[in-house]
């Protein structure tokens, strides 16, 4: 049973952000708590594919926020994230609580969970905001079912990185999105950039019952076939070797991120489907990688970075 301050009449409001592997979701959630508005009344509920975190080392503001590593925030531990919503929503009575999914997450098994804390007026209301890399809708149908159903749900769909394509394939992504998905406003961004008071107080689209949903009839594990290996190392890493290591990065990686750290610095690393971008880390720890693919030898991979080792 959750309780609510004697008095209040304050209901949480709940969003969801959701979308494929390095689509820009962290990005999105950064912004979003740079929003003029008080956030102070805000909790944090992350979740990442793999047995570390990463995306948590990016945020650093003053919120609570619960990690929740090595499964689907939406399938394989569902039962922990009503525990996690009902314990935050008792301790903290948050004005708003923000989920941000893995990049495998099956959307549709969370939409179920926030409508039923809507259900129950736990929520006043919930918000699905689905993020896409303009550079991989294109190539969407090698991706499986889990990229299209992410945005089935979605009120918002925001076509990010569009400064990497040019202005007529923006148009042609953009009326194929709207088409496909006719429920959601389709945005182009770049760097997840948008009007939080769009974002946030747009008005919450009620989502079809699961039952007449398409897909939902059926048990589904939106991770099958995908694969994660984690490696964490104290000591510096080589440079040169790195990069070669990088040069030659298996193909079949689709996503990885983190933390490595040189000998002089650390820089970290967001690598998606053969582009990666690099920035400075103010962090004192060591090397620290999640790499995401499909029938990668991720035993190569981590032979190969312990020969990047400085001994």
């Amino acid at each position: 049973m959750i309780t609510t301050p004697a008095g209040s009449e304050r209901k949480t409001q709940a969003v969801l952000i959701s979308g494929f592997l390095g689509s820009g979701k962290t990005t999105l959630l950064r912004h979003l708590l740079t929003w003029k508005e008080d956030l102070s009344d805000t909790v944090i509920i992350m979740n990442e594919f793999g047995d570390i975190s990463i995306d948590g080392m990016l945020l650093d503001q003053d919120v609570e926020m619960v990690e929740l590593v090595s499964g689907c925030i939406c399938c394989t531990i569902q039962l922990d994230l009503r525990k996690q919503i009902e314990n935050l929503v008792e301790r903290f009575h948050p004005r708003w609580l923000i989920m941000e999914a893995t990049g495998l997450a099956d959307t549709g098994a969370l939409v179920d969970v926030l409508a039923e804390y809507t259900e129950r007026d736990v929520f006043a209301s919930y918000r699905v905001t689905s993020v896409i890399d303009a550079q991989i809708w294109p190539l969407r149908h090698m991706l499986g079912p889990v990229f299209s159903r992410q945005l089935e749900w979605a009120d918002r769909i925001l076509l990010n990185k569009v400064d990497t394509m040019d202005e007529e394939k923006v148009k042609t992504s953009m009326e194929e999105i709207t088409s496909t998905f006719p429920r959601a406003v389709v945005e182009p961004t770049r760097y997840c950039r948008i009007d939080m008071n769009r974002l946030l107080k747009m008005k919450a689209l009620k989502p079809p019952p699961a039952t007449q949903t398409p897909h939902r009839d059926v048990a589904y594990d939106s991770t099958e076939g995908w694969q994660s290996y984690a490696f964490l190392d104290e000591r510096p890493v080589n440079e040169d070797k790195f990069n070669r290591f990088m040069e030659n990065l298996q193909k079949d990686i689709f996503r990885m991120k983190g933390v490595v750290r040189f000998p002089e610095r650390a820089m970290m690393v967001n690598h998606v489907y053969g582009t990666s971008e690099w920035t400075e880390s103010a962090t004192n720890e060591g090397t620290k990688l999640v790499f995401i693919g499909r029938t990668a030898d991720m035993d190569r991979i981590a032979r190969e970075l312990k020969e990047c080792i400085t001994t």
